[in-house]
């Protein structure tokens, strides 16, 4: 998202720095909201730079609001907090327009030890195992507030909170 996001912004008149993005995203993963903070010398207005962004950005992609911040507004430490939503289809079709989405698993799931999986999760844990070498050189511990398993139909929700006031303090 990053990345689209300072292509756009080169294309509607940016020469700045980088954009800051509030957090990675990584190829195949969809994020929902997105913050992000930019220090530039441009003087368009906010709804002028919006339209400007949203023309360049992919379909798939869209800002829905500019506006100024603090000085002391950084997308990355001022986050307080993400939801992480992991879709599992357990359909026997998988419906294509919601394919790019969800894992689709067929046959039985036992929601019960999944859900009590799930909260196991809950605490601080390292979870060095789950990123690259190079990602393994950042502190890779992480305090998960909440992680459950929720079921909407034929879809299930892994869904985990993260309340990183640890961020703040960067």
């Amino acid at each position: 998202i990053q990345q689209l996001l300072d292509e756009a912004l080169r294309d509607v008149g940016h020469r700045g720095p980088r954009c800051v993005g509030c957090s990675r995203t990584d190829a195949g993963v969809h994020a929902r909201f997105f913050t992000a903070h930019l220090d530039t010398t441009m003087k368009r207005p906010a709804q002028a730079l919006l339209a400007g962004l949203n023309a360049k950005l992919p379909a798939q992609v869209r800002v829905w609001r500019v506006s100024r911040a603090a000085p002391t507004f950084n997308a990355r430490f001022s986050c307080s907090g993400k939801t992480y939503r992991y879709h599992i289809f357990n359909g026997r079709v998988l419906p294509p327009f919601i394919a790019p989405y969800v894992y689709h698993r067929r046959g039985c799931l036992d929601l019960p030890r999944m859900a009590g999986a799930a909260s196991l999760f809950t605490g601080e844990h390292d979870f060095a195992s789950f990123t690259t070498s190079e990602g393994r050189k950042r502190d890779t511990k992480r305090r998960l507030d909440e992680c459950r398993l929720e079921e909407r139909g034929a879809i299930l929700v892994l869904r985990s909170e993260e309340h990183t006031s640890e961020l703040q303090s960067h």
